[in-house]
């Protein structure tokens, strides 16, 4: 005996984006944890590697972007949750605000201590950024912008990253850009360039 087949059901691309949340948290999980175990090895596995297939129609893509969360929530649909509805709360960059609540208890397995767990969480977003410009994709801003407001100089993750991606011939060079240091450096001055732009547009800055 066969269920009743209920009314067509209209599709909701807004909907259809925010199913693609736990791919996101596996990417944030994998970039965080080889932040703290010092594996840049793991980037490519994670963000460029897989091919996905969302639908019939379209074609395969990299997890970097299928799973860009200003892909997964459209027009500030991570800042309209409901968890955030008590205090009326809006966050400047309500989707690494939702990920790093979300991830903390599991990444604190790899790394107990607060300030620590945080730059791994900064590390991982540059990472993705950089994932998204090596692919021509726009990259990703998060929370980690905004501490380049409290320093001088550089923002010490974009500092880091530059010497990480372009100091040697590690993973980060070979797996991101084939081990091309021109197309590299590149793609760090223009994630770099997006930084700034984000920070600058910070309403206490």
């Amino acid at each position: 005996m066969s269920a009743p087949k209920g009314p067509p059901q209209q599709y909701n691309g807004r909907l259809f984006n925010l199913t693609q949340y736990p791919t996101l948290l596996a990417v944030l999980t994998i970039l965080s944890i080889s932040s703290v175990i010092e594996r840049d090895d793991l980037v490519l596995p994670a963000v460029i590697r897989p091919r996905l297939k969302l639908t019939n129609q379209q074609d395969e893509q990299p997890p970097a972007f299928v799973a860009h969360p200003w892909r997964v929530f459209e027009n500030d649909a991570a800042n309209a949750l409901p968890r955030w509805a008590e205090n009326k709360s809006r966050w400047l960059y309500p989707e690494s605000k939702l990920l790093r609540t979300d991830l903390d208890e599991v990444i604190a397995v790899f790394e107990p201590d607060t300030e620590r767990r945080k730059a791994a969480f900064d590390r991982a977003e540059y990472l993705l950024g950089l994932a998204q410009v090596s692919s021509g994709d726009m990259p990703f801003m998060g929370e980690y912008v905004l501490r380049g407001l409290y320093r001088d100089g550089p923002l010490e993750v974009a500092a880091e990253g530059r010497s990480r991606v372009l100091e040697g011939a590690g993973p980060l060079l070979n797996d991101l850009f084939n081990g091309d240091i021109e197309v590299a450096t590149t793609a760090v001055d223009r994630l770099e360039g997006e930084i700034q732009r984000a920070a600058s547009r910070a309403p206490f800055r």
